[in-house]
């Protein structure tokens, strides 16, 4: 337990360096996979994230396809590049 005097940086980082020093082996490996687990869980929300944003570029761009706005048109109004554009509605 950090102090709430201590509870910031570097003191904080300090604190968890000497936690981990003093886990035992099988200590160290559940917190090594929960450590993995999450980085791959933070991995999984930000291409989850990218994803939803290109769903969501797409569907912009396809409404503005179906009202006849040409792709020169486009990228003025979104901001995209021809070749993003291009990309998108393929």
């Amino acid at each position: 337990m950090i102090p709430e005097k201590l509870n910031h940086e570097p003191f904080r980082k300090a604190f968890e360096i000497a936690n981990r020093a003093n886990m035992t082996k099988d200590e160290w490996e559940a917190y090594d996979a929960t450590s993995v687990r999450m980085q791959d869980e933070r991995g999984i929300a930000i291409a989850a994230r990218k994803e939803g944003e290109q769903i969501g570029q797409q569907r912009i761009l396809r409404a503005l396809q179906q009202k006849d706005f040409g792709k020169e048109r486009m990228a003025d109004m979104t901001g995209f590049s021809l070749e993003e554009i291009e990309r998108l509605l393929a």
